[in-house]
């Protein structure tokens, strides 16, 4: 448990110390540094999630969890700066995986928020939680006083709801699920048929394909994306981009650049879609219903920032999966 607040005589230090032993009502913890003395405590934190900044550096925070008195030991996680204007801290706790995430208090144009570090087992999402903020000098004293601005905080528990799509149940935010809304149309009151028409359209097809191929069906292209991005021909041709399966292994989000180019130059020429793909431990499908044209072709590049002409180089093979064109 956390022992701090010290109020009496002798030299003690706030932190996180062993239980020795308990017999009854009494609890002996076996506290190092502690200079001979009587006095008052309080003792916390039994069951916690943490987020510790130390305040040595601006891009790192402590995270870790506890249940029951055991921890796995603080992980120090790379984060976006502390600096004015700040980064939004986001610690997720559920189905004995916690998570811990953050973005930058600045207004972004897209998506922002990256996965830093997760905890898994010694969870206490079953347990009653108080919000706790602390502030305390360790060993040596700050060279100078430091300010700490906290902008908000928000907490809030929700139930579990149970939900498996074609056998799959994911279970944190790097694998998010597609969701289609179905918006109802209402006809007019008063609706003509028109006259069917001579000739070789398909009458009372009912079924769900793309009639531009022989088989109805998409073409797949294999995606594999190389250190320096480099341009792909997913079709040379004019077609319609169905959909796409890929998988980041990366745990830096990167991003699918989709050109109407038969060749176009990376950094210079504008990508007509820039989507991010975060970091995935089950594959990330979009589906495109009905698909998305192309007039020109469909060429495709995979790089490492968000923006129409980004070409920041990658890791060999961050992103691996398949296109589906028509």
């Amino acid at each position: 448990m956390y022992l701090g607040l010290f109020s009496g005589t002798g030299t003690f230090l706030s932190g996180r110390y062993p239980i020795a032993s308990v017999s009854g009502d009494n609890i002996t913890f076996t506290v190092s540094g502690f200079a001979a003395g009587t006095g008052t405590c309080s003792a916390f934190g039994w069951n916690y999630y943490q987020l510790h900044y130390t305040g040595t550096t601006a891009t790192s925070a402590n995270f870790d969890t506890q249940r029951n008195g055991y921890a796995t030991g603080a992980t120090a996680a790379t984060i976006n700066t502390t600096a004015s204007p700040g980064h939004l801290a986001i610690i997720t706790g559920n189905d004995l995986l916690a998570t811990f995430s953050d973005q930058l208090v600045a207004t972004a144009t897209g998506a922002s928020v990256t996965y830093r570090a997760d905890r898994k087992e010694n969870i206490p999402d079953d347990k009653n939680l108080r919000l706790q903020i602390r502030i305390a000098n360790g060993s040596t004293a700050p060279a100078s006083s430091i300010t700490w601005t906290i902008g908000f905080i928000g907490v809030a528990r929700y139930g579990n709801t149970a939900v498996s799509i074609e056998e799959v149940s994911p279970m944190n935010p790097g694998s998010p699920l597609v969701v289609d809304i179905m918006r109802a149309v209402t006809l007019p009151v008063s609706f003509t048929q028109p006259a069917l028409v001579a000739g070789t359209a398909a009458i009372g097809d009912v079924g769900i394909q793309y009639r531009a191929s022989a088989t109805g069906a998409g073409t797949p292209t294999v995606l594999n994306s190389p250190a320096t991005p480099a341009v792909q021909t997913v079709k040379g041709s004019s077609g319609r981009l169905i959909g796409f399966l890929l998988v980041n292994s990366n745990a830096a989000t990167r991003y699918l650049k989709v050109f109407n180019v038969v060749t176009p130059t990376l950094g210079t020429t504008p990508a007509t879609l820039d989507i991010p793909i975060p970091l995935s431990s089950n594959p990330v499908f979009i589906s495109f219903e009905g698909g998305i044209a192309f007039g020109t072709a469909i060429t495709v590049a995979i790089t490492g920032g968000r923006g129409t002409t980004d070409n920041t180089a990658i890791t060999l093979n961050d992103v691996t999966g398949f296109t589906i064109h028509n």
